[in-house]
């Protein structure tokens, strides 16, 4: 007769347990697929058109990019200048410091005319 390494209540405590858990876990999975089921269509179709998602990976990289470029500005600060236009993005690395009650200081990107507008 072997023994056992738990006490009988505790081996039918384990055994409950990862009977309860075995079924939570069945019960987690089956609702997760019947919430992915309306995106079967649209996984069936990118895998049959790959060029169509690698597109819009692109031009998502492409927005990225251009939003670590963007204008930051705080137009705010400078409306009493009516010849500033905000250019949207900057070409170079001009930054404004700031200081944030929630995140402490902060340096700004800017376009050069929202720069040259701020720092005037």
């Amino acid at each position: 007769m072997s023994e056992t390494p738990f006490p009988p209540q505790l081996a039918e405590a384990l055994s409950t347990f990862a009977i309860n858990l075995r079924n939570s876990l069945a019960e987690a999975a089956r609702q997760l697929a019947a919430a992915l089921e309306p995106l079967r269509p649209l996984v069936e179709y990118y895998e049959q058109h790959p060029e169509e998602l690698e597109e819009i990976r692109r031009q998502k990289e492409l927005q990225a990019a251009l939003e670590e470029k963007a204008c930051h500005c705080l137009c705010g600060l400078h409306r009493d200048r009516a010849n500033v236009v905000c250019e949207g993005y900057t070409t170079e690395l001009l930054t404004i410091t700031r200081h944030s009650p929630t995140v402490g200081t902060v340096h700004v990107p800017m376009c050069r005319s929202c720069y040259e507008a701020a720092t005037a």
